[in-house]
């Protein structure tokens, strides 16, 4: 049964950016990269490793060069992948602010 002023809530997954993750979300999304994370050190966040350079990250989570390198161009691509939905999902806020 449903009532035409009833709305369905869609379920919206949280969009995080890599450098507002903290450890476990970082580890979570590195292995659903396919990237091992089990070098990644405790102390280090999604706001530090978005610091690092990839020669960093090679000395710091003990990663081969072109695993490091991998790792640093994936996280930049999630980064601008994640800022672009925000974007357009802060547009369209707007557009229906304004038609309010």
């Amino acid at each position: 049964f449903f009532c035409p002023d009833q709305k369905k809530k869609k379920k919206k997954k949280n969009l995080v950016s890599p450098k507002e993750m903290n450890h476990k979300q970082l580890v979570s999304w590195l292995r659903s990269q396919k990237i091992s994370a089990d070098s990644i050190p405790k102390s280090i966040d999604g706001k530090g490793i978005m610091r690092l350079t990839a020669k960093q990250m090679r000395a710091q989570c003990f990663y081969e060069e072109d695993a490091a390198l991998d790792v640093f161009k994936k996280l930049r691509n999630e980064t601008d992948r994640v800022g672009k939905i925000q974007m357009e999902q802060r547009k369209t806020q707007k557009q229906m602010n304004k038609a309010k």
